[in-house]
């Protein structure tokens, strides 16, 4: 009893330390672009007693609202303990009591417009997230602390699972290539702009999206027991990143859109990553977490490599306005650190495995 309890005492605090991380990111963007302060002469607050836009798009809405969703995962996994009610409640209204705040300093940003509904689709946002987590976890999570579920026992399983859950919210970065994270150096500007040839960009796309995913799926197999079902779960949270990357595509590109990530490299990099799990899933477990890291490495260093495909850029022009901006500067972000974050988790893996001298599973 008293390691559960202090491993539910971890989890509290690694999900709270990833909310404030996240929070930090979500005031980053929200802004963004921090030039131009001015006084518009009315109140901060005016824009909650004016009238509704009175032009938006869905892709508006979901924005907001995938945006703040992560934020109401993390605060519901710090505060689940607290009681169903409390956690669920606490996790949708402070992050709305931030989003009426932020969309109030945007009053003195020149490049933005706060707006009401926004404030709506950031608390729907973190609202749907907390129920989906308070509820999952008071319902899957006493089978998970015990080890007889889908993932192993213990703190570093919850983790993992935020890991995964960032993973997929990587799939809203829809500037580059299928499961394609950690560009660091196009991001920060540290790389020149290589020239684009369609040539070496497709098989440079076809290679980051079998290793990446290769990545993706060894990371969330390590989190399984010895002789654990894993098709099924790996299935589901395959179909649920390509969802969430259509998801995406379809609120930010043109219309018919959608499905613009599946290219003929994407198809051939989805095939081939599966392949390559298959062949490696059954690897010890720190060979396993070996082969992970490495693919993660590999697939960082040809992210930062490949150039930028100008026929997405200019498909997602609109990502340059408004709260488009924020969202983009939040995607692109965690986009650009996952690797880094997957890469000291699995060090962590690695160094459990030595203390408990646990080389073959």
């Amino acid at each position: 009893m008293a390691q559960q309890a202090a491993g539910e005492d971890h989890r509290q605090r690694l999900a709270g330390v990833c909310a404030g991380g996240y929070l930090i990111i979500v005031l980053l963007a929200s802004l963004y672009p921090f030039a131009g302060w001015r006084s518009t002469g009315t109140g901060m607050f005016a824009y909650l007693s004016m009238a509704w836009p009175a032009y938006h798009t869905p892709g508006d809405v979901e924005l907001n609202v995938l945006g703040y969703l992560p934020l109401g995962v993390l605060l519901g996994l710090a505060l689940e303990r607290q009681g169903r009610r409390v956690a669920v409640g606490l996790a949708t209204l402070l992050p709305g009591a931030l989003s009426v705040l932020l969309e109030g300093l945007q009053t003195y940003l020149p490049a933005r417009v706060p707006s009401k509904l926004d404030v709506l689709a950031n608390l729907a946002g973190a609202g749907i997230g907390a129920v989906l987590t308070v509820e999952g976890w008071q319902r899957h999570g006493r089978s998970w602390r015990s080890g007889q579920g889908l993932f192993r026992p213990g703190p570093l399983t919850d983790v993992g699972l935020i890991v995964l859950l960032l993973w997929l919210f990587t799939q809203l970065n829809p500037e580059v290539a299928l499961f394609a994270t950690g560009d660091l150096g196009h991001l920060f500007g540290l790389l020149p702009e290589l020239p684009y040839q369609a040539s070496a960009y497709f098989l440079l796309e076809l290679a980051i999206t079998a290793l990446n995913l290769t990545a993706a799926l060894m990371l969330a197999a390590l989190l399984t027991p010895a002789g654990a079902p894993w098709l099924r779960p790996l299935a589901g949270l395959l179909g649920a990143a390509l969802g969430v990357k259509t998801l995406a595509s379809f609120a930010l590109f043109a219309p018919g859109g959608a499905t613009l990530w599946m290219t003929r490299a994407a198809a051939l990099g989805l095939a081939l990553g599966a392949v390559l799990f298959l062949g490696l899933q059954r690897a010890p477990r720190r060979a396993a977490i070996a082969l992970c890291a490495l693919a993660l490495l590999v697939g960082l260093l040809l992210v930062n490599l490949v150039p930028p495909n100008p026929y997405l850029q200019a498909s997602a022009h609109a990502l340059q306005y408004g709260h488009f901006a924020s969202f983009r500067a939040i995607t692109r972000l965690v986009s650009a650190l996952w690797p880094l974050l997957s890469l000291a988790y699995l060090l962590t893996l690695w160094g459990e495995c030595r203390s408990l001298n646990d080389g073959g599973g």
